[in-house]
């Protein structure tokens, strides 16, 4: 199903929902508005989206014995060939991870991630940041094999 009938398919649901919904308050306004809410949310489906990219992910503990962070975690998320390629410290081939029929690339996305730190005992925290650390694996146009898309 294409993008447009997507956005189509949902417009109508949206439209469906919307007249059900005043036909419902009308018809009974003795009803409380929290019924009419929850019998209308029991109809809707939630979205579920699944990633175009394998990746893999790694929590990383900040913590150590000297110093205290908030969040204590971070999670890093890296696509399947270059966490492979970690991996093997180097020693295996990079190969390019591609998606949706090899027409579209995987890129890993790198983020800073902020922290607040302290020394442990202490009551003061201090701003503390993590530069290029890897959020995601998305699936790309590559412009250089065809070309910039305008949509």
């Amino acid at each position: 199903m294409s993008a447009y009938h997507r956005l189509r398919h949902q417009e109508r649901h949206r439209r469906r929902f919307r007249t059900m919904h005043l036909l419902k308050t009308t018809e009974s306004n003795q009803q409380n508005t929290e019924e009419v809410f929850d019998n209308l949310r029991r109809h809707l489906k939630r979205e579920r989206n699944e990633a175009l990219c394998e990746s893999h992910r790694n929590t990383v503990h900040m913590n150590t014995p000297f110093l205290e962070y908030d969040p204590p975690f971070m999670v890093e998320i890296r696509c399947r060939n270059i966490a492979e390629f970690e991996r093997n410290n180097g020693l295996s081939i990079l190969t390019p991870q591609t998606c949706v029929y090899d027409l579209l690339r995987c890129v890993q996305v790198y983020k800073d991630v902020h922290f607040s730190r302290r020394k442990v005992g202490s009551n003061k925290w201090y701003p503390y940041v993590l530069s290029n650390v890897p959020s995601s694996c998305d699936c790309m146009w590559p412009v250089d094999k065809y070309g910039h898309q305008e949509l």
